[in-house]
């Protein structure tokens, strides 16, 4: 049987898609008994030899263990870290402090690349294998795993937020079964979002600022999208097909995101009962599709050119050729560089007619910790990691992230209204819940592809709907 289940797992996983790519706290422990009642310090006048000096408190002896964060792209470990920054230099002393006052020491490793680890994970849980304590997880992997019951139970009272600590709460409630998370993140995701040419919103006779400033406003709706992208597709030569576009992107996570604009997602979840759900068929999904299909039969979006490939997107839009592209905020500094020969600014993804705020989908890495560890294990596994990545109060800067943001970014607003705003709604961001699916979801071949190449969206629901009901079925064994 444990031969059969590595098997079926390998076989889920190797359907995985790669989706998502990278603490002081409260303890209810009581302090350590020393068998003697603590008296305050004597006093004699000014002789400090005198005095008896103030001991640390000590809260939890963990036993001199060995603790290993487990992924596939890094090291860290305190002998070998050289901190190239003051704040990177205090987290090293930090972390030697506390894993001395804990009596614990611990290191995060790379345990192989990015297929090699994700292979790894479930044959060392299901062959007992004890050396890593948490693992990081891409989304797919997760549900593949999860679906298992290869990780252990968690507490709740191990995100207080008293800890300090930046908890990411969708990926927390994402991997609750039975109302239990079994998974956590920290950090911000700060989502997608559309990035545009400024020089063509010029030239088509709009203000080239006229994205940021209809965010600023609220106004940046689905119909204030399509009226850039109507004005900025234009036919310069008179032959009948422009030679700007309103928009060039990659059809699958446009509506991603277009969805996730309207309050809609294709898998919803029911953390009390661990249950996936269906929700395809509801008015706000409906209403997304039906937009993505309006924007190909307006004639906005920039077809794949012969001979340029499923990825044309990306150089027509650096290249001027389209005035807005849809992705996530890290491409830019990469795929979409600062110093593009055209100016280009970043929003937010418009909001659909049935939200009354900017929505957004975003996944964290899960980290999870082995089924293989008991629950006093995983106990002391979790106060060691809050020790690990607490905050340290001499940079504690909401805001010192912007510099790296910056960097990436052309315009500023870029930055002062859209990055910022993503990092302080939290609320705004929604887990799409279809990549916990095990084996994933055809989102883009059954729907996002053929959407946005100009098909019947009823339609093709319709023809989907019987095979997504099956996947479901499957990750919540019914079948």
């Amino acid at each position: 049987m444990k031969k059969f289940s590595i098997l079926a797992i390998m076989g889920l996983l190797g359907l995985g898609v790669l989706v998502a790519c990278g603490g002081g706290g409260g303890t209810n422990e009581p302090a350590a008994d020393t068998g003697q009642e603590q008296q305050p310090p004597a006093q004699t006048g000014n002789d400090a030899a005198d005095q008896t000096p103030a001991q640390p408190e000590v809260l939890r002896d963990l036993g001199g263990q060995h603790i290993l964060i487990g992924n596939w792209w890094s090291y860290w470990h305190v002998d070998t870290f050289e901190p190239q920054t003051e704040e990177a230099e205090d987290r090293l002393f930090d972390r030697i402090e506390v894993m001395e006052r804990y009596n614990f020491t611990m290191e995060e490793r790379r345990m192989g690349g990015w297929g090699e680890v994700r292979d790894m994970i479930p044959l060392q849980i299901m062959a007992g294998s004890r050396e890593v304590h948490i693992w990081h997880m891409a989304p797919d992997w997760f549900g593949t795993m999860h679906a298992q019951g290869l990780f252990a139970p968690l507490l709740d009272e191990y995100f207080d937020a008293a800890t300090g600590i930046n908890w990411h709460r969708n990926t927390i409630d994402a991997s609750r079964r039975g109302g239990v998370p079994h998974a956590f993140a920290t950090g911000v995701v700060p989502g997608g979002g559309v990035y545009f040419n400024m020089r063509l919103l010029e030239e088509a006779g709009l203000d080239p600022e006229l994205p940021f400033d209809l965010q600023l406003a609220g106004e940046w709706t689905w119909d204030a999208f399509m009226d850039v992208a109507r004005a900025a597709t234009r036919d310069l030569t008179g032959d009948g097909i422009p030679d700007t576009w309103g928009i060039a992107t990659f059809g699958a996570q446009f509506l991603e995101m277009a969805l996730a604009s309207n309050g809609a997602e294709p898998v919803g979840f029911d953390a009390s009962t661990g249950r996936f759900l269906n929700t395809t068929n509801t008015p706000e999904f409906l209403e997304a599709l039906a937009w993505a299909n309006a924007l190909s039969e307006e004639g906005v979006t920039m077809p794949e050119p012969e001979g340029m490939g499923w990825d044309f997107f990306l150089p027509a839009f650096n290249n001027g050729m389209a005035a807005m592209r849809a992705a996530g905020d890290y491409v830019a500094g990469a795929q979409v560089n600062p110093n593009l020969a055209d100016p280009w600014g970043f929003v937010t993804f418009p909001r659909g007619p049935r939200a009354a705020t900017p929505l957004f989908q975003g996944n964290m890495n899960f980290q999870a910790i082995p089924v293989n560890f008991s629950a006093e294990e995983v106990d002391d596994v979790m106060f060691a990691l809050r020790q690990w990545i607490r905050p340290l109060p001499a940079h504690d800067d909401p805001l010192a992230w912007t510099a790296g943001a910056f960097a990436s970014h052309y315009h500023p607003r870029s930055v002062n209204e859209t990055m910022i705003m993503f990092t302080r709604n939290p609320a705004l961001s929604s887990p799409l819940y279809m990549w916990l699916i095990p084996g994933g979801m055809p989102f883009g071949p059954e729907l996002g592809w053929r959407i946005w190449s100009g098909n019947d969206p009823a339609v093709i629901l319709e023809e989907a709907q019987p095979r997504w009901d099956e996947y479901i079925a499957r990750a919540n064994g019914d079948v």
